[in-house]
């Protein structure tokens, strides 16, 4: 919307702070929440919330402290999922200090009535000063004839900040979707 706004900036008088706590800093804060805890999973969540605790009682603190322990306790638990170089200070900028929304179209092949392939295509809104941002998503397909309604559902599906196009791996999937 044209009303879209970072969530994190400079601020220099208490009304300038009092005028961010809207809808969008509460929606995005909550989204960026969400997917902070998809992309770094339980255990490396509670070990660096429990660093940045520990480190921090009884003080005032700052973003940057509260991302650094959540950065050590990525890097001691040696996941390497999101690859080698993954900064998270700098994904925790692409999500709070940059405007609009991302937006997923699924890209499907379809062969004889079967899916074939499948791929998501990240874009951006059309407010906003956006960016393709590194998200992990879980992908559900429903299976043809399936009464049930229960999908089947493709975890920790990486879509990156560099790639419009990203492909799901189906092949080990059963049935027809």
């Amino acid at each position: 919307m044209s009303s879209t706004h970072s969530i994190c900036c400079e601020i220099v008088a208490t009304d300038q702070a009092e005028s961010l706590f809207d809808g969008i800093s509460y929606g995005k804060g909550s989204a960026f929440l969400k997917q902070f805890f998809n992309i770094l999973g339980y255990e490396t969540m509670s070990a660096g919330l429990h660093l940045y605790f520990a480190r921090h009682e009884w003080g005032n603190t700052t973003l940057p402290d509260f991302v650094k322990c959540l950065a050590e306790a990525y890097q001691q638990k040696g996941d390497q999922s999101l690859g080698p170089n993954f900064d998270l200070t700098q994904w925790c900028d692409t999500w709070l200090k940059s405007s609009g929304v991302n937006t997923f179209e699924p890209v499907m092949e379809i062969e004889n009535g079967q899916l074939r392939s499948l791929k998501i295509k990240q874009g951006m809104g059309q407010r906003g000063k956006n960016r393709l941002r590194l998200q992990k998503l879980n992908v559900g397909l429903y299976e043809a004839g399936d009464a049930s309604g229960a999908p089947v559902v493709i975890k920790d599906v990486v879509v990156g900040s560099n790639d419009e196009i990203t492909e799901v791996d189906i092949s080990s999937l059963p049935g027809d979707f």
